[in-house]
């Protein structure tokens, strides 16, 4: 779900094309989750004392102002705790911090509510994956698994130990790279062979 600002041909585009596989796909219901990622959404892992909701976004805002320029207003944010530990200084919590910038956020429940959606949540590809690979039941206690989603623009790779996220970046290589690599003029003895970005397409979907 891509949304250019001010781009209103790119919209339509987008709206048309939702509204197409709504009927398709004869998708009835219309309470809607949506997840982001990639320049959408800073994803972050911070290490923080155990402390209640109201103090632990405190903590949370407080951290992220050291980080770098970071204004509440203009930006949604929330955490999610996935895992508990404990030290010398007593119980710790392992949370996942995300921030995405209103505008965004905005944009995209707009053009779904043009198509009769309403939004009942966002997620952040980290858990949307997790929750797939838990519902799927392929998580196994102490194991470590890698999860790579190779998308146009973004790479984006977890890795989930006993059901945590242990690790995750977002990663600029995807599959247009792959399909920009590959094309080229290859010189045989007998001619040229070219591979355009349509055959490269074609031959990245067969392999």
């Amino acid at each position: 779900l891509s949304v250019r600002a001010n781009d209103t041909e790119y919209k339509n585009f987008i709206t048309n094309a939702l509204k197409e596989g709504i009927q398709e796909g004869k998708i009835k219901a219309y309470n809607v989750y949506f997840g982001i990622g990639g320049n959408d959404v800073t994803a972050r892992f911070m290490t923080l004392p155990k402390l209640s909701q109201k103090d632990m976004l405190s903590s949370i805002i407080l951290e992220l102002k050291k980080q770098g320029p970071f204004e509440p207003k203009e930006v949604y944010y929330d955490f999610k705790i996935v895992s508990e530990m404990s030290d010398r200084t007593g119980p710790k919590v392992h949370v996942l911090v995300a921030i995405a910038k209103k505008q965004v956020i905005d944009q995209k429940i707009e053009l779904l509510n043009q198509i009769g959606m309403k939004t009942i949540g966002v997620s952040v590809l980290q858990t949307a994956f997790l929750n797939i690979m838990q519902k799927l039941k392929v998580l196994l206690e102490g194991e470590t698994v890698a999860i790579l989603d190779i998308g146009a623009k973004f790479t984006n790779m977890h890795f989930v130990r006993s059901g945590v996220i242990d690790f995750s970046r977002d990663i600029a290589t995807a599959g247009d790279h792959i399909t920009q690599s590959m094309v080229r003029t290859i010189t045989l003895p007998d001619k040229e062979m070219v591979i355009n970005l349509e055959e490269a397409e074609r031959i990245k979907k067969e392999c």
